[in-house]
Formats: C-alpha cells, sequence, structure tokens
C-alpha cells in the first residue's frame, strides 16, 4: 500500500473514523494510547457517538539501548516481550524499567482523575497515531482483552506492513491507511506533529 502523509493527527483521525463509521459496533468504547493517540481517539469517538477513555501502556527499553522497546507494560503490571526476546530474562535493569514504567502509568491515571472505562461485552477501538514496533500497541490489546471487550479493533495513523500483519495476530480487526514500505518513524506521516502534553489530554477527556 502506498504512504498516505498526513496533514495533522485531526485529518489521520478523520480517515480511520471515516473507514470505522462504516461498520456496526455494540456500545462501543474508544481508547486512546497516551499521549499522541488521544487527540485522535477523541475525534473518532466523537464521530461515532462512542465513549472516550485511554488505555495505559508504555514500551520497556532495552538495558543499554533506550531507543529499542523489548516490551510493554500496562498500568496493571502485566507484562508484554516482544517476538524474539527471551521470556526468562532475569535482567535487574529490565526488572528496574517494568517497575519504573509501572509507576509512571499509575502516577499518570491518577494525574488523568478518571476512572476507567468498563470494557466488559464491548466493542474497543484502540487508537494510536502510528506504531513503530507494534509492542505498546499489542500490550494495549491484551490490556483490553483481559477486561473481556467483546472484540477489539486498533485504528492507526501509521505502521510498517509487517507490524500490521503482527497486529492482525492479536486484534479481531486492523485499520491503517498508511502502510509505507520502509517505514522508520511515526512524524514520517504527518506535516504536522507537535508533542501532546499531559494538560492536553487532560482537557481531552470526559469528567
Amino acid at each position: 500500500m502506498a504512504a498516505v502523509h498526513y496533514r495533522n493527527r485531526i485529518e489521520a483521525a478523520n480517515r480511520l473514523a471515516d473507514i470505522l463509521s462504516d461498520q456496526s459496533w455494540t456500545d462501543p468504547v474508544v481508547l486512546g494510547i497516551p499521549r499522541g493517540g488521544v487527540p485522535m481517539a477523541d475525534i473518532v469517538a466523537r464521530r461515532l457517538g462512542a465513549a472516550l477513555d485511554v488505555v495505559l501502556v508504555h514500551k520497556i527499553r532495552a538495558p543499554g539501548n533506550p531507543e529499542y522497546a523489548i516490551g510493554s507494560v500496562d498500568e496493571t503490571g502485566q507484562v508484554t516481550l516482544s517476538d524474539g526476546v527471551d521470556a526468562s530474562v532475569d535482567d535487574d535493569a529490565v526488572h528496574q524499567e517494568i517497575e519504573e514504567e509501572k509507576a509512571v502509568l499509575i502516577a499518570r491515571r491518577r494525574r488523568y482523575g478518571k476512572p476507567r472505562q468498563r470494557l466488559s461485552s464491548r466493542d474497543v477501538i484502540v487508537v494510536d497515531d502510528g506504531a513503530a514496533t507494534g509492542a505498546t500497541v499489542v500490550a494495549a490489546v491484551n490490556a483490553v482483552r483481559r477486561d473481556q471487550a467483546a472484540s477489539v479493533t486498533i485504528a492507526l495513523g501509521v505502521a510498517a506492513p509487517e507490524v500490521i500483519r503482527q497486529l492482525k495476530e492479536v486484534a479481531d480487526g486492523v485499520i491503517c491507511p498508511s502502510q509505507p514500505a520502509g517505514f522508520m518513524a511515526v512524524s514520517q506521516a504527518f506535516g504536522e506533529f507537535p508533542q501532546v502534553s499531559d494538560e492536553e489530554v487532560e482537557r481531552i477527556l470526559p469528567d
């Protein structure tokens, strides 16, 4: 599939909403992955008339290589390791990283001040601006599955074709208009790609 370049997250979110609006949903919940996925999730939720929330996950960085993700952890402390990573890894630095990231996620939920949406028996759509390795999105899907959602659909602005193949193995559906070969960074697909602050997320999330 040819690359699609967006002016900004608003355009990307509306592209996703156009596709998602053609499907039927049961009591849907749209979950944004903070922080960049939340403004997009807000637009999708409004277009679908769905509830909005966040799913809190964060990458686990490899010891000595902070740019490389070896997995992810969610706010309950559940860890998802990437394919090819030894599940028996027992590195003190990795365990410290997991504890630190879990603390960050717990603090973020407390800061946002919003109780988690009930996901049981509901159709859930996980939204992010893009996925480089897919590890964070996989962790988000696993977290949603543990809450017994009826279905889990991933909606991304951009991701590499090999990441999409990986995500299709864990989700009921994957929507991603831009799947460029040689994809390196999410920002490449956007003309404007500002950082999203915690303050902006707080303003977006409903009371």
